[in-house]
């Protein structure tokens, strides 16, 4: 009974010690794993927190990575540096999607890694892969500097990775093995796609890399108020030599009339190769109250060169913003009848009710059978502005059309009657766009008006009765006459003779 106890507890210590160390070797490099251990003191956690763990990504291939983990990923040493790729995918929600990672060198003089504070915050993005596809993963690189009196050898280098899940703090350990083939002053052929990082000492140091902003294209352009539209931009890595990791690209804007439509307008890329092109695309939308004149928006590009230095980059994007024209018009004061042979005045009232400038505003009228003098040109009309148009009209008839006669043996039902045509408004934006607008227009066209005089009450004349009564009226006249001249020479004798007497 006793050995049998002394059995099983052989069994359970054999089972602990495998259970907490994992070691996979392949090609001369080797990787340990440690699961992660909670710093919380409770013993009380979720089930979600527990999910929320992270473990290499050991299928795919990242840039500067030789092979896959699962192929057997060994860390570069170029020009005196040790380059080490983690990849971690997590299989529950870290908070904020972010993870903190500090490398541990360990202790004693054996290390051959020179002793220096690094620590970095890596965020969950869409890295590309060799392959070219894209994978989301938690992608740590360092590239750590190799002490001058190093002795070849395979060492280990923990990585502690810190973060929080449903409020818990959580840390895990991950463990690479770095093989160092040679001594002090020795170098391992870099792999065949990697860069020769920045040289360290005494050498020259190289210059960074250069992102621009190559190209952009806004689709629609110009831009529309309260309709949506997109920025294509084109960034270029202009350097030959090096490649440009973790770039954050972001569109601010200067006004509020311009805003993202996804998200932040932010956007990530995993890296850019030696003189590469990365397309962007952001979706954009306008206010519908937006001011129709240019719009300044500025690309903010963060990236790291190949050492992690940090270098950012701005660029100016100017879209043209326009806002959609809106020309309405009220009721066509036009007579329900008119006379063929009448100059008529039709009026049109013309309004501007969007928030643009509007150009080059022309009347146009064509009725059959009714003959303006011109056209009506209203000219520009700002915003909220409206103007009046008259048509002064000669009525012809419905066979007629600018004072020509279709056809001079029309019928009468072809002359006269009902007519229809419309109010032809032509106008321009301020970007040059022209617009047609359309309104209807009828009447009746009846024939000519000619005022009857009233014949009726005119008085008959007989000519024999005009003979006797006017030689009456003559007569009396010359003998009325004749009266007169005697009277007054009797008033003149008898005036003569009074004056001769006063004479005496």
């Amino acid at each position: 009974m006793k050995h049998k106890k002394i059995g099983i507890g052989i069994l359970l210590f054999m089972c602990c010690l495998l259970f907490s160390s994992f070691s996979v070797s392949a090609q001369g490099s080797s990787l340990t794993f440690e699961p992660a251990s909670a710093l919380s003191s409770s013993s009380e956690t979720s089930s979600k927190a527990e999910e929320a763990t992270l473990r290499i990504d050991s299928d795919h291939q990242y840039e500067n990575m030789n092979k896959t983990y699962k192929a057997g990923y060994t860390p570069s040493i170029v020009n005196g540096k040790a380059v080490v790729v983690l990849p971690l995918i997590s299989s529950g929600t870290i908070k904020r999607n972010e993870i903190i990672v500090t490398p541990d060198f360990g202790e004693g003089e054996k290390s051959p890694f020179e002793a220096v504070n690094m620590q970095k915050t890596i965020t969950l993005k869409k890295h590309t892969l060799v392959n070219g596809k894209e994978q989301s993963a938690y992608l740590v690189t360092f590239s750590f500097p190799l002490s001058p009196d190093r002795s070849p050898g395979k060492y280990p280098l923990v990585f502690h990775v810190n973060y929080e899940a449903e409020g818990i703090h959580k840390e895990q350990k991950f463990t690479v093995y770095v093989s160092i083939p040679d001594g002090a002053g020795g170098s391992s052929e870099p792999q065949k796609d990697e860069e020769k990082p920045l040289s360290v000492g005494t050498d020259k140091p190289q210059s960074k890399p250069k992102l621009i902003l190559d190209d952009y294209i806004i689709s629609p352009s110009p831009v529309e108020a309260g309709k949506p539209f997109t920025i294509e931009i084109d960034l270029h890595n202009t350097s030959l030599k090096q490649t440009v990791y973790n770039i954050k690209a972001s569109i601010k804007t200067q006004s509020n009339d311009v805003i993202p439509s996804e998200k932040d307008g932010v956007q990530y890329i995993s890296s850019i190769g030696k003189n590469g092109h990365k397309t962007l695309l952001f979706s954009m939308k306008v206010r519908p109250d937006a001011k129709p004149e240019p719009q300044k928006l500025s690309l903010e590009v963060e990236y790291e060169d190949k050492n992690a230095a940090e270098i950012t980059a701005s660029f100016e994007i100017v879209l043209e913003l326009k806002q959609q024209v809106h020309l309405e018009t009220d009721t066509l004061n036009i007579p329900k009848t008119m006379n063929a042979g009448d100059t008529v005045l039709v009026s049109l009232g013309v309004f501007n009710m969007g928030k643009g400038k509007v150009s080059n505003v022309m009347c146009k009228l064509d009725v059959p059978g009714l003959i303006p003098e011109e056209s009506v040109f209203l000219g520009n009309m700002e915003s909220g502005e409206g103007k009046n148009a008259e048509f002064s009209l000669f009525v012809g008839t419905k066979d007629m059309v600018d004072d020509q006669e279709i056809s001079p043996n029309s019928a009468p039902d072809e002359l006269y009657g009902m007519t229809a045509g419309k109010i032809i408004i032509t106008y321009e934006d301020e970007f040059g766009e022209t617009y047609r607008k359309e309104i209807q227009a009828s009447t009746e066209i009846q024939e000519p008006y000619v005022p009857q005089s009233d014949v009726s009450a005119a008085p008959e004349v007989n000519p024999m009765n005009f003979q006797w009564w006017g030689v009456i009226v003559l007569l009396g006249a010359m003998l009325l006459v004749g009266g007169i001249i005697i009277i007054l020479k009797r008033k003149k004798n008898e005036m003569s003779r009074m004056m001769d007497d006063v004479d005496d």
